[in-house]
């Protein structure tokens, strides 16, 4: 009966890692258009989401390895139907690596773009500041100037 249970909670866990893996590649595919928004607070939320929710999903499968390593008189078809999971979270967890490979070359453009911005910026102001009039409290003062 305790491998029954572990067959129960493995598929469990299994349909589970797949969702959360199809949940994270569906949060990174909005992830262009929240750098484009500026979503920082959503994406660090975001983030701090996914780190969590994964550690809690490694805890958990190192928990169940060792049940299922120890196990024995579990049937072939459940066997097979808990490597089929398996397999699907695998090429799951291919495409979020790919994905956040992507995701990381895509926030370094951006964030180079900003740092170009932010530095075509300062040298506007200094442009700015060095060919400002001086303030002066006569009225009459750019007419003395000519």
């Amino acid at each position: 009966m305790a491998d029954r249970r572990l067959v129960v909670r493995t598929k469990d866990y299994f349909t589970r890692q797949i969702a959360w893996f199809e949940r994270m590649l569906a949060d990174i595919e909005t992830l262009e258009q929240d750098l484009e928004d500026l979503e920082l607070q959503k994406l660090s939320e975001q983030q701090a989401r996914h780190t969590e929710g994964t550690a809690g999903l490694e805890r958990e499968f190192g928990e169940l390895t060792r049940e299922w390593e120890t196990a024995t008189g579990i049937a072939q078809e459940d066997r097979e139907a808990i490597h089929k999971l398996a397999q699907r979270a695998e090429v799951l967890a291919m495409q979020l690596c790919a994905s956040h490979e992507s995701a990381q070359q895509m926030t370094d453009r951006r964030i180079d773009a900003l740092k170009d911005a932010w530095n075509a910026l300062r040298r506007g102001r200094g442009f700015l500041q060095k060919y400002r009039l001086p303030e002066s409290p006569e009225g009459n003062f750019i007419d003395r100037k000519a």
